[in-house]
């Protein structure tokens, strides 16, 4: 977005300058369609406990909406404006690098692990250790971070099937 903000702000715009601002913003669209855009609508409701993750999906997915009218109402204004321009998309520029630091430095890995796992990844120890008696029929667990338990199930008497 940056770059498409640096040429489309360039004074005389030439067809090789017009065609490569066009081939940015297809680039970017794709690049973030394939990539952030799936952060606002799944991390949330990953990290979150069972119980609010309905309400967050929800509440998440209606703010992501209505911002993005908001940018789209606005911004399309602004650059439609002659005083402002292109210069318009500065916005998007900073708050996209103030997102990326943000997301670098606060965003959990979780990868491989399951919604449970991730549910205990934030919780306090006594839920973690009965949640983890329960899964394990009576083997507590003392680390917070220890997932790879075994389970033990009871043997099945396969003649009856």
């Amino acid at each position: 977005m940056c770059i498409y903000t640096g040429l489309a702000n360039i004074r005389n715009l030439s067809t090789g300058v017009q065609w490569a601002s066009v081939v940015v913003l297809i680039l970017f669209q794709l690049v973030n369609g394939a990539s952030w855009i799936w952060l606002a609508f799944l991390y949330a409701v990953e990290i979150l406990p069972l119980q609010y993750r309905s309400q967050v999906q929800a509440s998440s997915n209606t703010v992501y909406w209505f911002l993005a009218f908001i940018a789209a109402y606005f911004g399309g204004q602004g650059a439609a404006d002659p005083n402002v321009g292109a210069k318009v998309y500065i916005t998007f520029c900073i708050t996209g690098g103030i997102i990326t630091v943000l997301a670098w430095l606060f965003v959990v890995e979780t990868k491989d692990l399951t919604l449970e796992e991730i549910d205990l990844l934030w919780a306090e120890p006594e839920y973690i250790a009965s949640r983890q008696q329960n899964v394990t029929r009576g083997v507590p667990v003392t680390d917070k971070k220890e997932f790879d338990v075994e389970v033990t199930t009871a043997p099945t008497d396969d003649s009856k099937v």
